[in-house]
């Protein structure tokens, strides 16, 4: 009788330690499929190509209503320095449209101390402003000076696609692409080798 009494509690025990690895395994297995589902996330976001808005600096005329539109529709004020977008005017008569790029491998993102900047399921970066502190880590990062800190809320500001711009630009000097059709629209390299040449002085990074 008592041998009974132990082997049942002896396999009871057994029961419990394997129920108790049977968790853990579950709890492994879990941690491992939603680590393969972020992953996939993230290469269906590259696949499907991430979208940007780009302008020709041969058509622009400097007129700054890309940069005016969004204080005007967001804020309702006209304030350059309020804006999430630039344009820069390199002499003799050139005219540069800026916009976030969003860049495959986001080094805004990487540069966040707070984890404020994020990818949404559409491909684009956005800033959490409830975590955002304006560190301006993200500002420094970014290889085409295309966040900015603004001055009233001293929270980082960016381009997120919106396409307001694109829709009131009086000669169509800006659109939304990828990098895929940019290549096919640009296929002479006319406009690329423009930024490129003026890089310099296009992504210095505005002293606050």
């Amino acid at each position: 009788m008592n041998t009974d009494k132990a082997h049942a509690n002896c396999e009871f025990s057994w029961n419990l330690r394997s129920g108790d690895t049977g968790m853990r395994r579950v709890e492994h297995r879990s941690l491992r499929q939603l680590r393969d589902t972020l992953n996939l996330f993230e290469q269906v976001i590259i696949m499907t190509e991430l979208k940007f808005v780009y302008g020709d600096p041969d058509v622009c005329t400097g007129c700054m209503v890309c940069v005016n539109v969004y204080t005007m529709f967001y804020l309702k004020v006209i304030s350059p320095e309020r804006s999430r977008v630039r344009a820069v005017r390199i002499e003799p008569g050139l005219d540069f449209p800026l916009f976030c790029r969003n860049c495959e491998d986001v080094p805004c993102i990487e540069a966040c101390p707070e984890n404020a900047l994020m990818r949404t399921s559409k491909g684009i970066v956005i800033v959490n402003k409830k975590k955002c502190k304006g560190h301006g880590d993200c500002v420094v990062a970014c290889p085409y000076a295309a966040i900015r800190i603004n001055p009233d809320t001293n929270k980082a500001i960016k381009c997120i696609q919106c396409g307001q711009c694109v829709d009131r630009c009086p000669v169509d000097a800006i659109w939304i692409t990828t990098e895929g059709e940019l290549a096919k629209r640009d296929a002479d390299e006319r406009m690329s080798k423009l930024y490129e040449a003026h890089k310099e002085e296009l992504y210095e990074k505005e002293v606050s």
